[in-house]
């Protein structure tokens, strides 16, 4: 059946029921963008303001202090909770902002020794007859 674009069409998306912990969405987006920063300024060919306006706000100077605030306030609702899991894990994201990690990563090289290693792990599955 051939489907055509329609702009009468609507399409409702209900995606399941997730419950998952506000500490951990800030540290999956914390992740994600100091990943995502730091490969924008690898490459010079690419410029901060191609991303505007998302996720470009959130890949400027100011991306530790907006994640170090946010946690700090978050931190500050978990004690309120007296939530210790929540406190502890806000903490963490703090420290793990603060060391940056990602700041040191050369995205080209990794990319690269990723595509090698995945070229090796396809050509592997290909002899155990896993089908394309």
């Amino acid at each position: 059946m051939t489907f055509y674009l329609d702009r009468k069409l609507a399409i409702r998306h209900l995606p399941p029921e997730y419950e998952q912990k506000e500490w951990k969405k800030v540290r999956e987006d914390t992740i994600r963008f100091l990943y995502e920063r730091k490969k924008v300024m690898d490459h010079p060919q690419l410029a901060l303001q191609e991303f505007q306006p998302y996720p470009g706000m959130f890949l400027d100077a100011d991306l530790e202090e907006r994640i170090i605030k946010t946690n700090e306030l978050l931190k500050q609702k978990y004690q309120t909770e007296s939530d210790e899991q929540g406190v502890r894990e806000c903490e963490k994201t703090i420290a793990m902002t603060a060391e940056n990690r990602w700041a040191r990563i050369d995205t080209r090289k990794w990319l690269r020794q990723l595509t090698t290693h995945w070229q090796e792990v396809t050509a592997a599955a290909g002899g155990i007859e896993i089908l394309k």
